[in-house]
């Protein structure tokens, strides 16, 4: 097969071949004044995918163009750092809970005509960061 769909990036990208993907994100930051030291994030997020195509993906007669780019997602990006002590917690800490929809805003296949426009993508994560061993 010369394509797949990579589910990652919603796109049909050739074996073998480049694709340009950039997230931009402008957050907002806020620590709360608790012994925890929680800390609020909120911004917004901006997702770019542009895949390229070699000649051999295209059949014979087939114009060489490109019409499953460029792609553009834009939404809301917010998180909870629930506490922040790496005295305390040094294998365990900043246990982060992030929340980003997206909506598309330029895609081929989500235009509405098929699928909604308005049903956004959503990215729910869990991240944390910690040291395995050694001293702080």
């Amino acid at each position: 097969d010369d394509l797949f769909y990579d589910v990652r990036i919603d796109a049909l990208v050739a074996n073998r071949a480049w694709v340009l993907l950039n997230d931009t994100d402008l957050l907002w930051l806020q620590d709360l004044k608790t012994p925890r030291h929680p800390t609020i994030m909120a911004g917004v997020r901006a997702s770019t995918v542009m895949p390229f195509y070699p000649d051999s993906v295209y059949e014979p007669g087939d114009p060489l163009t490109n019409p499953n780019g460029p792609q553009f997602r834009l939404g809301p990006a917010l998180g909870y750092v629930f506490y922040d002590q790496p005295q305390k917690r040094a294998r365990f800490n900043k246990p982060t809970l992030l929340l980003m929809p997206q909506w598309n805003i330029l895609h081929r296949w989500r235009t509405g005509r098929d699928v909604s426009a308005a049903m956004p993508t959503i990215v729910i994560a869990f991240a944390f960061s910690g040291q395995l061993w050694g001293k702080n």
